[in-house]
């Protein structure tokens, strides 16, 4: 548990869980434009820590090289969703 609260604290985290939560994947460059950012070294490092924690999952498209959609597992789901909740207050 506390595993992820370590990854909730760092930047971006957050930001990347609620982005996902209402869409299937998304690209790298897609989740950069929804959280208004260039920063891709940061946002990069955050996806890999997240998905070290079984947050999201992340596959390659074939069609196009190098190009990876993300997306929330349903552990991920849950936390996006008490996240978005606690956003609410």
């Amino acid at each position: 548990m506390s595993e992820i609260f370590d990854v909730l604290e760092k930047s971006q985290s957050i930001e990347i869980l609620v982005a996902l939560q209402d869409k299937d994947r998304l690209f790298l460059s897609e989740l950069l434009e929804i959280l208004d950012t260039k920063d891709t070294n940061t946002v990069s490092k955050r996806i890999k820590i997240l998905r070290e924690t079984s947050l999201i999952k992340e596959e390659g498209e074939e069609k196009v090289s190098g190009r990876r959609y993300i997306w929330l597992t349903t552990k991920g789901k849950k936390i996006a969703a008490l996240l978005a909740e606690i956003g609410k207050i």
